[in-house]
């Protein structure tokens, strides 16, 4: 089996880059029902949760 040079370091950075999506989407989807329980409706709770508030 022949080695890629960087291929390992580069798919490495790929499935990190992934996962911090992967949790970004995840802390958005429970912020924004968070703020739904709160009273907020969805789209302005969804546009909250993006920016952080």
């Amino acid at each position: 089996m022949v080695e890629i040079k960087g291929f390992n370091e580069a798919y490495n950075n790929m499935l990190a880059q992934e996962t911090m999506k992967n949790i970004h989407k995840r802390a958005t989807a429970r912020r924004v029902k968070e703020l739904m329980d709160e009273g907020v409706d969805k789209e302005t709770a969804k546009v909250m949760a993006e920016v952080g508030l």
